[in-house]
């Protein structure tokens, strides 16, 4: 089953969100990019915010 929370995502994955994120933010200077996992597993879609996907 998919996690239920936003911290319990695999790290791969949302370092992969980071960099689609990233790519998106210079195609489209000035834009929100907002991403989202859809688990089909379920289904289920959750929102996964610049916290989560900020690695410094």
């Amino acid at each position: 089953p998919p996690p239920r929370d936003v911290e319990g995502k695999p790290k791969a994955y949302r370092r992969q969100m980071s960099i689609y994120r990233a790519a998106l933010r210079q195609m489209y200077p000035g834009k929100n990019v907002r991403c989202f996992i859809l688990w089909t597993n379920g289904p289920w879609m959750v929102e996964l915010p610049d916290h989560v996907l900020n690695f410094g």
